[in-house]
């Protein structure tokens, strides 16, 4: 039995132009670890003072990321509440990029250092985003995309997602108030001591512009590029210490 497939030409040559299309070879601008709870310890001058849990999750083109720190040991007896930051953020199939949409951090109820943040799209660029802070609302606009500082990990792990060889790169990041420019840059590949492993990591150096603050962190592939290990500087003195403890797959 002969099938005869016929095709009208105005068929074909959209056919043509789908697979001639820049889109049809585009590269994709975003990509993320799977969804998985992560367990970190954070230590100062020495001492572990906190347990962080992140959690990230998405479904049907939203995103959420929560992470919950509490206090460990002697620094339990001076602070009773746990800090929860959250992101949402759309992601619906025809969009390049992730949008954040909005951010909260609350540290007990009526206290100061909470935040919200909300990221409104509708007419970008300019991006729209309103929050409030130490009892004062404000109102910020970027001609750019804009993340909460939570989000960082996740955006250094999108780029060595898409590209492992990727070296630099900057991001927009919003928080109390204000918009500052992130900078990460390798600073060499190093091997380091994880659950009783000797595994390979690319270490960055994070700059924040205009601030004397400064991070690294130590990323491995195996991680899907999430820290393995982050210190915190300010003014060249090592002000955190971060590290990671348990890392499963959702």
């Amino acid at each position: 039995m002969k099938i005869s497939l016929q095709i009208s030409l105005p068929s074909a040559l959209f056919l043509i132009y789908l697979l001639l299309s820049p889109l049809a070879f585009a590269k994709p601008l975003f990509k993320l670890p799977p969804p998985h709870r992560s367990v970190y310890s954070l230590s100062k001058y020495g001492a572990e003072v906190a347990e962080m849990e992140n959690t990230l999750s998405y479904t049907n083109g939203t995103i959420r990321y929560l992470s919950r720190a509490r206090a460990t040991g002697l620094a339990k007896l001076l602070v009773d509440n746990d800090a929860l930051e959250t992101s949402v953020l759309q992601w619906p199939e025809n969009q390049p990029l992730p949008r954040q949409q909005s951010f909260s951090f609350f540290y007990g109820e009526n206290n100061r250092k909470n935040q919200r943040i909300d990221f409104n799209w509708q007419q970008y660029p300019p991006l729209k985003i309103s929050g409030s802070y130490k009892d004062k609302h404000y109102e910020l606009s970027s001609q750019q995309p804009v993340w909460a500082h939570q989000l960082l990990p996740l955006l250094m792990s999108s780029d060595l997602l898409l590209n492992p060889r990727k070296r630099s790169n900057s991001f927009y990041i919003t928080d109390k108030g204000s918009i500052h420019k992130y900078t990460y840059t390798l600073e060499k590949t190093e091997e380091i001591e994880f659950a009783d492993w000797e595994i390979p990591t690319l270490k960055f150096r994070v700059v924040v512009e205009g601030s004397s603050r400064y991070s690294y962190v130590w990323l491995s592939e195996s991680h899907y590029y999430l820290p393995i290990r982050l210190e915190q500087y300010k003014n060249d003195k090592l002000n955190l210490s971060i590290q990671l403890e348990k890392l499963d797959k959702l």
